[in-house]
């Protein structure tokens, strides 16, 4: 079953967010087998609290893969030297939704 994981970014330097932690960000999430379904600064709120920043949501395999993709050395590093430029709120949820729905 696929995984999806879902972020609020804040972006708080664009050109540093973009050269230190996409450029790198983008091929380890395709290491992991994951791919992006939706990047938006667009968003219409309809209900409820949620975080500021742009919505970004990517899919994995697994739940396996996208917890080894956000806990691996390569991804923990990144976060650490991407944190001047950014912050986010995200989670990692399964995909449970069947064919049939």
């Amino acid at each position: 079953m696929s995984a999806l994981m879902v972020a609020f970014v804040r972006v708080h330097d664009l050109e540093a967010y973009n050269r230190e932690y996409l450029s790198s960000a983008h091929p380890l999430i395709s290491k992991y087998g994951g791919k992006a379904l939706a990047v938006s600064e667009k968003i219409k709120h309809i209900q409820g609290s949620l975080p500021e920043g742009k919505f970004v949501i990517l899919e994995f395999p697994s739940m396996e893969q996208a917890e080894a993709y956000y806990y691996s050395a390569e991804h923990q590093a990144l976060i650490e030297k991407g944190s001047k430029y950014f912050s986010s709120d995200s989670i990692i949820a399964e995909n449970q939704l069947h064919k049939d729905f």
